[in-house]
């Protein structure tokens, strides 16, 4: 699979769900949700829900330092690359 590399996305929960590795922090506060990657190739799987359980369709990768703000339904990514699965 070819692999996306994406500059800035901004994605909405509404029909998905990220689920975050273990490389990642999180603080909450001021309304938000704020997720930082403590290593390089820190992953979030995208996943829909189907039939009562979660299908992947996605792989973002995300660079140590990148941070990964989560506002109500709306998800704010950095720089990162996409392996579609």
């Amino acid at each position: 699979m070819a692999k996306i590399v994406s500059q800035f996305t901004v994605s909405d929960l509404h029909d998905e769900v990220n689920l975050f590795d273990e490389n990642w922090t999180r603080t909450i506060g001021a309304g938000q949700v704020t997720y930082t990657a403590t290593v390089d190739d820190a992953k979030i799987t995208i996943a829909t829900l189907e039939d009562d359980d979660y299908k992947p369709v996605a792989k973002l990768y995300f660079v140590t330092g990148s941070v990964v703000y989560v506002i109500g339904t709306a998800v704010y990514y950095p720089p990162h690359t996409t392996k579609p699965l």
